[in-house]
């Protein structure tokens, strides 16, 4: 056999030992990669995911349904947190619980939450509210009265529905006896002993309450007034000051960047509409 033939078929067969030894190499630095960085990602993922508290039933805001989060203020929260790069883990509890949750930071926050001096104290509110509450008092047709102011109320007994705070001046005269409050955890238990004479008037979420009525086939039944009890207030999602999470400061920061655009964008309309409309 000629010299160059052997020569070639030499230097071809060093040439594929050499190609597959680098393939082989190639193959492991692969491996080794996917073994640091899949890890590594699902870490963050599970570093990154908030536990948040609400309440279970406060249609169209927000509801449990199967097992999962519905709602205005959920849809929001989800696709806010999404753009955030974070997960989110929803717990429905009673109010009160909520806000014992968040301030004991067995919970990393709640949602949603006005602003009240005391809350302030133990959690961390985002720069814009996820949405804005008006609450109104609701009477059985035909037992209407004049209201204009907290004063009004006095000597009445009201329903409200179990750990919300509608004031200052409503919470003093609340304290101070001047106002007999009867408190349920529900809208519809509220709209329920309202309807059978446990107390004279429900002081409830608008929107709430007139979802709550039409589902119950109520809509004719009970009227709201048409003087508000307060302004309407923003309701915020809040982060507990004591809940370990890491990098608390830059998550908030990501949130309220992600709730703004989504402000801007037209999202969070299209989520009001959704159901409201």
């Amino acid at each position: 056999m000629p010299v160059s033939f052997t020569l070639c078929g030499i230097l071809s067969r060093k040439i594929e030992t050499e190609r597959r030894i680098s393939l082989g190499r190639t193959i492991i630095v692969c491996l080794c990669l996917i073994n640091v960085i899949i890890p590594a990602r699902l870490a963050n993922a599970q570093e990154q995911v908030l536990r948040l508290a609400t309440i279970e039933d406060f249609k169209p805001f927000v509801w449990k349904e199967n097992n999962r989060a519905a709602g205005i203020d959920s849809d929001i929260v989800s696709e806010m947190a999404r753009r955030a790069g974070i997960g989110t883990e929803i717990k429905f509890v009673p109010w009160k619980r909520a806000m014992h949750m968040t301030k004991k930071g067995t919970a990393d926050g709640a949602f949603t939450a006005f602003k009240t001096p005391e809350r302030e104290s133990f959690a961390h509110y985002l720069s814009y509210p996820i949405h804005f509450s008006t609450y109104s008092l609701f009477v059985v047709k035909g037992h209407e009265f004049l209201f204009q102011s907290v004063e009004d109320l006095y000597e009445k007994e009201i329903g409200i529905n179990s750990g919300f705070s509608l004031g200052k001046k409503f919470e003093e005269a609340k304290k101070n006896g001047k106002i007999l409050v009867q408190e349920a955890k529900t809208t519809e238990q509220n709209i329920k002993k309202l309807l059978i004479g446990r107390f004279e008037a429900y002081i409830g979420n608008l929107h709430a309450t007139l979802y709550a009525l039409k589902t119950m086939g109520l809509s004719g039944r009970i009227v709201y007034l048409p003087h508000p009890v307060q302004k309407p207030r923003g309701a915020y999602l809040i982060i507990s000051k004591t809940a370990e999470i890491k990098n608390k400061e830059e998550l908030i920061r990501r949130l309220d960047d992600a709730l703004k655009k989504m402000k801007e964008d037209g999202t969070i309309e299209n989520i009001h509409s959704k159901y409201l409309d």
